[in-house]
């Protein structure tokens, strides 16, 4: 099986973001989705793909093409507002699969033929659940599981029913507002 690590959101939790990437020795890529307030040569992102979140000083970038990935923070493509920049800007870049952080809600969904998968916060997620997550993807099946950020279980089935609860709450909320 070859893995891809799945992460965002670890806002310099040194040690939960070090044992993460120890239980995944043999992952093919590992994708940092933004916010982990380090510096672009910190040994923790050592061999990770790297964007630059709302959080971050360090001079990452916007966002990775590296087809099929299209790898994004999200706040700069306005993700709670709705999926339709980053969508466009995959699209444009001949990218199936959008990764992005920021929202802090595990989720992995479907729109206009591609596919968003945002793999939560390993600090703090916004889920009704209480606990950090991270995901794996298997590149051959391309399926997508979600684990709990400090006893590594297979949370899968639970986040993902309250991710897209939240998500269209806060969307909502959003709607609201204005």
């Amino acid at each position: 099986m070859k893995q891809v690590l799945l992460i965002s959101d670890t806002h310099r939790d040194d040690d939960t973001f070090a044992e993460i990437v120890r239980c995944y020795p043999d992952a093919k890529l590992m994708i940092h989705a933004g916010d982990s307030c380090y510096q672009k040569d910190d040994e923790h992102l050592k061999n990770m793909l790297v964007v630059k979140g709302n959080h971050d000083f360090a001079d990452f970038s916007e966002y990775i093409i590296s087809p099929p990935f299209f790898i994004c923070h999200g706040h700069t493509f306005h993700v709670y507002a709705g999926f339709n920049q980053m969508i466009a800007k995959a699209k444009q870049h001949d990218c199936s699969i959008i990764i992005h952080g920021h929202t802090h809600i595990a989720y992995d969904q479907v729109h206009e033929g591609i596919r968003i998968i945002n793999p939560g916060s390993v600090l703090i997620n916004r889920g009704s659940y209480g606990y950090g997550t991270y995901a794996i993807m298997d590149l051959e099946s391309q399926e997508v599981r979600f684990y709990h950020h400090m006893t590594h279980e297979d949370v899968t089935h639970e986040v993902l029913e309250d991710g897209c609860k939240t998500l269209a709450s806060f969307r909502k909320l959003l709607q609201e507002i204005k």
